[in-house]
């Protein structure tokens, strides 16, 4: 009888526990996000730097915001070349945002395009587009170079 009982409660802790995995981290109580690594639709694989370092500082800017939950970027890049669901991702960082992204470039422009997801229902609230031109004077710019 007494063994009986051990497993009858070896196994409602183990139910127990498995159930509190499969349902992820619990939500903040404030608005919390992930910024997942954009992707590099590019023709050169070795400007994948670009579009981490886009992520990344991303996420910086929008961790200087009192009022949200932003994952840290390692968290967030754990998913980097992964395909899950939108859904398994916010369960598993405790994030109700997602933003993701991709980045084009040629030798002349380049494409930024992003989408906000709420990840519980996958349901995307917001995209945009971003096309620019990569003169030397942007760069310039970007760079913080000035001319004398």
């Amino acid at each position: 009888m007494l063994g009986s009982v051990v497993v009858l409660l070896v196994a409602i802790s183990a139910a127990a526990l498995l159930g509190r995995q499969s349902k992820g981290l619990p939500l903040p109580d404030r608005p919390s996000i992930a910024v997942l690594p954009f992707v590099n639709i590019g023709d050169d694989p070795q400007q994948e730097y670009f579009s981490d370092g886009l992520a990344e500082d991303i996420t910086t800017r929008l961790a200087k915001f009192a009022d949200l939950f932003v994952v840290a970027r390692d968290s967030a890049f754990s998913f980097k070349n992964k395909h899950a669901a939108p859904a398994q991702i916010g369960r598993e960082l405790g994030v109700r945002y997602l933003l993701e992204g991709s980045v084009r470039r040629d030798a002349k422009r380049f494409r930024i395009s992003a989408q906000l997801i709420d990840a519980a229902g996958g349901v995307q609230r917001w995209a945009e587009s971003f096309d620019r031109d990569l003169s030397e004077s942007v760069w310039k710019k970007v760079c913080g170079v000035r001319e004398v």
